[in-house]
């Protein structure tokens, strides 16, 4: 196989490949009005239930009893850190540590006490899963309480539903009651919210004048089923038609017109002139709807007039010098 057999056979080769990857690569894409796409964002990442934690509270019947829990965080507290003695200061360092509850197993609580906590039963066991869309909805019209006895009872387990002061969600279970100290055994878990989907910015199917006349192409194969499904009288049918009008104009603008500024303004005038068509099928000619429109195309084309008056600054240009010359060295002769 000579060497021009074998460069071709190379190069349609690595074609092949490339184009297999370029295939496999590219992001499945949906195409929508104007022949502009969006990519297909990508499937919702899978968000895994945060694990249980596990925490035993006991009864404030001393300083150092670790009473307090904050469910955001799953940090516990001792009673004596609140200063009792001092309500108001005690409901301020609650408020500041985001403490939700305080265990409280003797009358009149019977249970617990929560701090800005709503809190709901539920049938359903802790391990039951969780969507944060129906919690918040089921939370949406309930006002926390700043302080709400809980009574638990005798018979274990008994979960809740709940939602913090800052927002937290999630699933409350009492385990059971613990005698030495007494207070609670209990478990729980958060229901986080899940990753909001990526913006996408649009973007072209095919770059500048082809995109456009491709998106215009196609709206003429429209406007022809149209045309034998409605009829050239229908309402949807004369819409259709102004709208490949307007396409029609703005592909001749791009076309032709080289002043990009100019060729701006132009485009904007013709959208505003299919505007003004419009209204002008429901509205008389001195309508306040129609002259507001009609000032805004007066005004557009004074700014087109202006800007085509301008005169063209051309591209500065170096004069051309020839390279200077140059005594030739013996080794540049080769005898």
């Amino acid at each position: 196989m000579n060497a021009r057999w074998l460069l071709v056979l190379f190069s349609v080769g690595a074609a092949s490949v490339q184009a297999k990857v370029i295939f496999e690569a590219r992001p499945q894409r949906i195409i929508i009005d104007g022949g502009r796409v969006v990519p297909e964002p990508p499937p919702p990442a899978k968000v895994e239930p945060p694990p249980i934690v596990e925490v035993t509270l006991e009864d404030p019947a001393r300083r150092n009893a670790r009473s307090y829990l904050d469910l955001d965080t799953g940090k516990t507290f001792e009673y004596g850190e609140s200063t009792p003695e001092d309500f108001i200061g005690s409901r301020r360092w609650i408020d500041d540590k985001g403490v939700d509850l305080m265990c409280e197993t003797r009358s009149p609580a019977d249970g617990f006490v929560a701090y800005n906590l709503v809190v709901r039963p539920t049938n359903d066991s802790i391990d039951q899963p969780r969507e944060f869309a129906v919690l918040r909805e089921q939370f949406s019209s309930i006002e926390a309480q700043p302080f709400e006895l809980v009574t638990v009872g005798a018979t274990f387990p008994k979960t809740y539903l709940f939602r913090t002061h800052d927002g937290t969600m999630g699933v409350l279970e009492i385990s059971a009651a613990s005698d030495d100290p007494h207070g609670l055994k209990l478990r729980y878990r958060l229901v986080p919210e899940p990753p909001k989907a990526p913006l996408t910015r649009r973007t072209m199917v095919l770059g500048g004048r082809i995109g456009m006349a491709q998106a215009l192409q196609q709206q003429r194969l429209q406007l022809q089923q149209m045309r034998q499904t409605l009829g050239p009288e229908h309402p949807a049918f004369k819409r259709a038609e102004q709208q490949i009008t307007l396409m029609e104009a703005i592909v001749k603008i791009d076309g032709s017109e080289t002043d990009p500024q100019v060729r701006a303004l132009k485009m904007q005038k013709v959208r505003l002139e299919s505007t003004l068509a419009r209204l002008k099928e429901n509205y008389p000619d001195d309508s306040p709807q129609v002259s507001v429109i009609q000032k805004q195309v007066d005004d557009l084309q004074k700014r087109i007039d202006q800007a085509a008056a301008k005169p063209k600054v051309p591209a500065a240009t170096r004069p051309w010098r020839p390279p200077p010359a140059t005594k030739p060295t013996p080794a540049d002769f080769h005898l």
